[in-house]
């Protein structure tokens, strides 16, 4: 007896999408909801990390033209004091000029509050942030009567 188109694909069918397996909008609102209470433990690197962790949940296909240029604006160049310490103490700057010891150097850092209002900005234009059907009224339930059209 041969086999039916259902038991030909029986284990395609049955197997789940990741769409079955993960609600993605639920996913990002626990992002924000643990780049909120890593603010709130005021760690740097905690906090830094979430946002970062957020960041790279969002996929890259739902990346606007207005989130990239506001990610590219989180970017800026910082000049760092690299000279080298004797007990905690920096080098004298002419010490440092006459023996060819650099003294400071450029280093790229983020400004990661900017990138999180890019991501919740982001975000709140997909939709995935608010509801944006009304509710249906229910008359009485709230006591409040709407006005008279």
């Amino acid at each position: 007896m041969s086999e039916s188109t259902f038991e030909r694909y029986k284990e395609k069918l049955e197997r789940t999408s990741i769409t079955e397996k993960l609600d993605y909008k639920t996913l990002l609102i626990h992002a924000l909801r643990t780049v909120e209470t890593s603010i709130l433990s005021g760690e740097t690197f905690i906090i830094e990390s979430s946002i970062w962790t957020l960041y790279n949940l969002i996929p890259s296909s739902w990346h606007d033209e207005d989130f990239k240029k506001a990610i590219e604006e989180c970017y800026f160049t910082e000049k760092v004091d690299v000279r080298p310490e004797s007990c905690g103490v920096p080098a004298n700057m002419e010490y440092c000029k006459e023996n060819g010891i650099p003294i400071f150097k450029e280093e790229k850092r983020i400004e990661y509050f900017k990138m999180l209002n890019a991501c919740v900005n982001l975000l709140e234009r997909l939709g995935v942030l608010m509801r944006r059907t009304p509710k249906a009224w229910v008359g009485g339930k709230s006591g409040v009567v709407p006005p008279a059209v």
